[in-house]
């Protein structure tokens, strides 16, 4: 009985020894290697940040490094499977350990230790994807140790942050996977490029997000398009010389028409404006984005608008 004892524990180490660990790709465009007999690794093809994959062993092997210019020895690399192919990920571009994908809320200060006292003169940045960890509690603040990529030094880093920073929602990452794709998004044709964006952004809104990724995904979409975020909230009246509607469009200048205005009418929650100027009737002037609620932003020209208290200002940010 004891040798059976002994003989399934000897099995049920050897079996946890060879099990597979996932861990994260937190660099951008991270890059995986393959065999390819010449003595080395060599590039095989790139994964996007934050991207899982299963590492077959927790210990790295030494490997020689394969470029276009140069050969690179003696380097560690994890063996790791991904889409059912078998790869070698650097170990300084992996992060791993009792690990989960998540998203910072906020550009957020490092700290060296989960202690005030350990800050360090540098930040990650709003939307950053890190593999959270552990978390400790230090005077009365709670902490959690991150793993993210340092593009300064070319590896992963282990710091600390104000778990309050951390999200693991899912469509927070979603919804920030989605806009990084849609940065990269490139075509030929301009009009299908804008088409696919938008469509990107679209389902990106639909998701749940916290406050903190809603506010990133619209300001992103912002930059995109050429829109401007305003410092608050403004009300505006529909003023025109003639006394003639004036159109709402779903996007400045040449959007569909959404709505009617006649002249007299307040509009408030007026929150954006177009990166440019356009001209009609003789007036040179922005377009200016107010809040619907569900159905977005819609526009209104500048000129037709007479502003209740005071002109709209550019946010700080």
């Amino acid at each position: 009985m004891k040798k059976l004892v002994a003989y399934i524990l000897i099995l049920t180490l050897a079996a946890s020894s060879f099990a597979k660990t996932k861990g994260f790709m937190p660099r951008p465009n991270g890059p995986l290697r393959e065999d390819k007999g010449n003595g080395g690794v060599e590039w095989a093809t790139t994964v996007p940040e934050g991207t899982a994959l299963e590492i077959e062993s927790g210990e790295p092997v030494r490997l020689t490094l394969i470029t276009e210019k140069e050969r690179f020895d003696d380097i560690e690399f994890y063996k790791v499977t991904y889409e059912k192919k078998t790869y070698y990920a650097r170990a300084s571009e992996v992060a791993l350990g009792s690990v989960s994908l998540a998203v910072m809320l906020g550009d957020t200060t490092l700290f060296k230790k989960a202690a005030i006292s350990s800050f360090l003169n540098a930040q990650i940045d709003k939307a950053s994807l890190v593999a959270a960890g552990e978390k400790k509690e230090h005077a009365g603040i709670s902490f959690t140790e991150i793993q993210y990529w340092s593009a300064s030094a070319n590896e992963i880093r282990k710091r600390y942050v104000f778990s309050d920073k951390v999200s693991k929602n899912p469509h927070d990452l979603e919804a920030v996977r989605i806009v990084d794709t849609a940065i990269s998004l490139k075509n030929k044709d301009a009009a299908k490029e804008r088409a696919m964006k938008e469509e990107l952004f679209k389902n990106a809104k639909k998701l749940d997000t916290s406050e903190e990724i809603t506010g990133y995904v619209q300001a992103e979409y912002d930059k995109i398009f050429g829109r401007v975020a305003l410092s608050g909230f403004f009300t505006g009246i529909i003023k025109t010389a003639d006394g003639s509607k004036v159109n709402a469009r779903k996007e400045p200048v040449d959007g569909d028409v959404v709505h009617q205005y006649e002249n007299g009418d307040e509009i408030s929650d007026f929150c954006s404006r177009s990166a440019s100027k356009s001209s009609y009737d003789g007036i040179t002037d922005y377009w200016y984005g107010y809040e619907t609620g569900a159905d977005g932003l819609h526009w209104v020209f500048g000129g037709y608008i007479e502003w209740k208290d005071g002109s709209p200002t550019e946010s700080a940010e």
